[in-house]
């Protein structure tokens, strides 16, 4: 929950009063963090959502009515985030997995399959991580990964498919044999 002691000063955000600004992100930045995280698993992620949500509220800030409370309307964005991260979250993960794979996973509690997706994403040797992430995870094209790391078009997407199917190997084998 994000408590707020008081009422942010709407007309100095709206201004853009960069101190007004700083000290409504401290307020409502660790009970966003908490709520985040929980809905993420992953403190980067939730880091990443937190920020995405305090901007867009910001933006946002002409469509909030002074008569609401400034902590509910930032949560409801802030949920909507996490949505947002989630339903692309669970899009990337599909991705990677086999139709098999992706049958297996249950409706809920998918978090500790991203747990475990990252823990095998971190196992990958450094440059098909590097690929990886890139391609999977940031949704670059194989011509901008290659600018980026230096390769060439295609070696990139035969590092991004033997990633993938190493992560493959590696989920089945997981979810085969927990431990």
């Amino acid at each position: 929950m994000i408590n707020l002691p008081d009422q942010p000063d709407i007309d100095a955000l709206r201004r853009g009063d960069p101190d007004a600004t700083r000290r409504l992100w401290h307020a409502v930045y660790p009970g966003a963090l908490r709520l985040a995280w929980h809905y993420t698993g992953d403190r980067d992620e939730a880091e990443d959502i937190v920020q995405e949500a305090f901007l867009k509220a910001l933006r946002k800030l002409p469509l909030f009515a002074e008569d609401s409370h400034f902590a509910a309307w930032f949560q409801r964005i802030l949920v909507n985030s996490c949505h947002d991260w989630r339903k692309s979250a669970v899009r990337r993960l599909r991705t990677v997995l086999s139709p098999w794979q992706w049958d297996k996973l249950p409706a809920e509690g998918t978090n500790q399959h991203f747990s475990q997706l990252g823990n095998l994403i971190r196992r990958l040797p450094r440059k098909l991580r590097m690929v990886f992430i890139l391609r999977e995870l940031e949704e670059l094209s194989p011509a901008e990964i290659a600018g980026i790391l230096d390769l060439a078009e295609s070696t990139v997407r035969v590092m991004s498919m033997q990633a993938r199917r190493q992560l493959r190997i590696w989920l089945e084998k997981t979810w085969e044999n927990p431990r």
